[in-house]
């Protein structure tokens, strides 16, 4: 169990840090390649987690493209001068401005349960 917290920070800590631009990729398959080295987890337990994680792993690539693909174009940086010219330099408009923000995203990205 220490084994595979230790495991689990230190490649957060890479995840996070990215030193000398080490990628995200390499730090968790770096992670994945030391939990099967030391034991912490084996060959067949897999397809078992891959089975349970599968649709939100997906989820989460999509979003690191579509996040990365809107960085590069610039739309970040955008969206921030809008919401800080909303505030009006003013620090409480200005937190407003931003949750209105997060509150359209939300929006955007909500899942909706059907049939539910």
């Amino acid at each position: 169990m220490l084994a595979a917290a230790l495991i689990f920070i230190a490649t957060l800590v890479l995840v996070i840090w990215q030193p000398r631009g080490l990628g995200i990729g390499w730090s968790a398959l770096g992670g994945a390649a030391l939990a099967l080295a030391t034991g912490v987890i084996q060959w067949h337990d897999i397809p078992v987690v891959w089975h349970i994680i599968w649709d939100a792993t997906f989820t989460f690539v999509g979003l690191i493209i579509i996040s990365l693909v809107l960085d590069e174009a610039g739309f970040f940086h955008w969206a921030a001068l809008h919401v800080a010219r909303w505030g009006g330099g003013r620090g409480r408009l200005s937190v407003s401005a931003d949750r209105a923000a997060g509150r359209g995203d939300r929006g955007v990205f909500r899942q909706r349960r059907r049939g539910a």
